[in-house]
């Protein structure tokens, strides 16, 4: 729930205000008990983006659950790889932006 979960909210307003942050997209899954939307459920809505950010020079922070982790990957590769990609490709180009430290997973069980 964004009230309780929504942590640093206040920071990331400023970056918004200040346009350091050009546009934040949040992911709460107990907001809505009809509907549960997840970070990689946002991914995959905004896959074109995703894929024209990290082609480019954008980074990715994840963290979280190792489950979350994963999920999350699996949505990045699969933005990735569409329209008409390889998925082999694509995992190749993920594990280089990790070496790269453009992307990054901090993740828990």
């Amino acid at each position: 729930r964004s009230e309780v979960d929504f942590i640093c909210e206040e920071d990331l307003a400023a970056h918004l205000r200040d346009g350091s942050l050009s546009e934040l997209v949040t992911a709460f899954s107990r907001e809505d008990p009809q509907r549960k939307v997840y970070v990689q459920h946002r991914l995959a809505e905004r896959a074109a983006d995703v894929r024209e950010l990290l082609r480019g020079s954008g980074h990715l922070y994840v963290c979280g659950g190792t489950a979350m982790g994963r999920d999350v990957r699996r949505a990045v590769v699969d933005a990735l790889c569409s329209p008409g990609g390889e998925r082999e490709e694509a995992e190749a180009f993920v594990a280089q932006l990790e070496r790269e430290r453009r992307y990054v997973a901090e993740l828990w069980a």
